[in-house]
């Protein structure tokens, strides 16, 4: 019995720490704040989709250029050498198809593949080499720039969003 007037006297003489409780309905702040972050998450999905779209296949053509352009060093049999300038005349191809070359530069570079897959006599391995590094040099000169980039993925949100047709009658 002493243990209850004991707590009893204390909880009389000394101050408690009350939690107020939750005010009933929707934590706002809360639910804005995980708003903003599947906002920025999405967001940044997007951007990085819209980076590998425009990037990934440039990427992917120097990539297997490079790779054509080990087998062509190792390989002295001339089977496989036509072989690989078949793949490569397709790398161009698909290059050409998806205008990542300049007009210029493709009629020049077409001149070079035509003559080197589709000759009678065999070309040499120093010539499918010497195409390729032009090739790659044509694929990275005609690179956009980031600048560039943003500012066309800008011009495309915005026409996207409607706000240049307002800003166009003024």
């Amino acid at each position: 019995m002493a243990d209850n007037s004991e707590l009893a006297s204390m909880d009389e003489n000394q101050l408690m720490d009350i939690e107020l409780p939750m005010a009933p309905g929707i934590d706002w702040i809360g639910l804005l704040q995980w708003a903003g972050i599947a906002i920025l998450i999405i967001l940044g999905l997007i951007i990085v989709f819209w980076a590998l779209t425009h990037y990934w296949f440039r990427i992917r053509l120097q990539l297997q250029l490079r790779h054509y352009g080990r087998r062509l060093k190792a390989l002295d049999e001339t089977v496989e050498i036509r072989r690989i300038s078949y793949r490569i005349y397709s790398v161009f191809a698909m290059a050409q198809r998806h205008q990542l070359i300049s007009a210029a530069e493709t009629d020049a570079l077409a001149v070079k593949i035509n003559q080197a897959c589709f000759s009678k006599p065999q070309v040499s391995r120093e010539t499918l080499i010497d195409f390729m590094q032009a090739f790659r040099f044509a694929l990275s000169a005609n690179r956009p720039r980031l600048t560039s980039v943003l500012r066309q993925g800008f011009n495309q949100f915005v026409s996207f969003i409607g706000l240049n047709k307002g800003l166009s009658n003024e």
